[in-house]
């Protein structure tokens, strides 16, 4: 595993102080991304390899702990992949001064772009095909950035309903996969309903619509399965196993008041242990000598709600004096 760590000290206030760490969160990927590429060009990560962001307090300052993790790990100096080894890692500190200056320009770059796609999609030019580029490329930068924006996705699809001769199928997956990253709401299905069944069909739409009902179903070892068959799916997608591992949390926090760590694991596509015990953390599970993690007392949570009905004579003498 490689650690990078970073300490940033000017963007975390206190104001909006979660904001911020999302903000952070996303650009840190990014960062990590950046940093390796640089290191070594020829060797891209693998796309195996998952990214987990911690915060932790360290003085004044908030540390950000960026860890990758994978089958195989990467050799800064050699260049070469290798096999794993437990002990095997680096540190690096970039200067909070210079690093927090990169990341205010890069958010303050993205939070321009959604400015401009906000004024766009109001009035008649949300009905414009000529503006499908810069639509099509604020959807990839969302990809990118780990960031999301259902109203601007949605309005790309509606041009297309209304163009077909404008349809990009690269452009429709990236829409449906990052719309599954936001479950468990309905923004999935928003955008498979604005999709002609025609392109339903084709791929790799069909592929991505069937993870799509294999998670609403909660068919998470299925799931994993066919995603690993197709792991080209998801490249450019930044942080989409995380936001599914996040879903697939919810779903284990309403459902089980206790659950076995084997299982646990596989629903959440048998990641590393410490990245089992990072989610776990996340949301205050526990687990005992016999491998049975709680999750939560779900009959404290029975809430017996009182109706009461606000319904006066008044309000249907008009309807009985009528039906006489």
């Amino acid at each position: 595993m490689y650690i990078l760590t970073m300490y940033l000290c000017s963007l975390l206030n206190k104001k909006n102080k979660e904001r911020k760490k999302q903000t952070i969160t996303t650009l840190a990927r990014g960062a990590l991304r950046l940093y390796w590429w640089a290191s070594a060009p020829s060797c891209p990560i693998p796309s195996t390899t998952t990214v987990v962001c911690t915060f932790q307090p360290s003085g004044e300052a908030v540390r950000l702990c960026v860890a990758l993790s994978g089958p195989t790990l990467f050799s800064l100096r050699s260049g070469t992949f290798s096999t794993p080894r437990p002990t095997c890692g680096f540190n690096s500190v970039f200067p909070s001064k210079v690093f927090c200056k990169s990341l205010d320009q890069m958010s303050t770059s993205f939070e321009q772009m959604r400015a401009n796609v906000g004024k766009l999609l109001r009035g008649i030019d949300r009905y414009n095909p000529e503006n499908l580029p810069t639509l099509e490329r604020y959807v990839e930068t969302q990809a990118k950035e780990n960031a999301y924006d259902l109203e601007a996705n949605l309005a790309v699809l509606k041009l297309y309903q209304f163009n077909p001769a404008y349809f990009q199928t690269p452009v429709t997956s990236q829409i449906l996969l990052k719309a599954l990253t936001n479950l468990p709401h309905t923004d999935f299905t928003l955008c498979k309903c604005m999709i002609d069944q025609t392109h339903q069909e084709e791929r790799p739409i069909r592929q991505i619509l069937y993870l799509g009902n294999l998670l609403e179903t909660c068919h998470f070892q299925s799931f994993w399965t066919s995603l690993e068959e197709n792991r080209e799916l998801i490249d450019g997608i930044t942080g989409f196993e995380d936001s599914v591992r996040k879903f697939i949390c919810h779903v284990v926090g309403i459902t089980y008041q206790t659950i076995e760590h084997r299982l646990l694991a596989e629903m959440l596509g048998d990641p590393l242990d410490t990245q089992v015990k990072v989610w776990m953390n996340k949301y205050g599970w526990t687990e005992n000598q016999e491998g049975q993690i709680f999750i939560f007392n779900q009959e404290e949570s029975v809430k017996p709600k009182n109706i009461v009905e606000k319904i006066d004579f008044e309000s249907v003498s008009s309807i009985m004096a009528t039906s006489q």
